[in-house]
């Protein structure tokens, strides 16, 4: 009777060791398929960056660039200053 409990036991935990095994295995799997998911878009997105740099590009910074106009500087009252103090 104790032996077969013990026997018992003795599978539980071997069992346990190898759902532990299989989901850490799993686990691994999953890490490498994502790490080559996202080496395949960095990859993907250094192409493009890549094609873009090889062409002339449509817009130049000349022809963005827009001149700003100021409203001529009108100071009103502010035009006069202010006595200095007398100490």
């Amino acid at each position: 009777m104790v032996r077969a409990q013990r026997e018992a036991q003795q599978r539980a935990a071997a069992d346990a060791r190898e759902q532990e095994r299989l989901l850490h295995e799993g686990g691994v799997a999953e890490a490498a398929r994502l790490s080559d998911e996202v080496e395949q878009r960095v990859n993907a997105l250094k192409a493009i960056l890549a094609s873009s740099l090889a062409t002339a590009p449509g817009l130049s910074f000349a022809r963005m660039r827009r001149r700003g106009q100021a409203p001529p500087f009108q100071p009103g009252s502010r035009a006069v200053p202010i006595p200095a103090p007398r100490w």
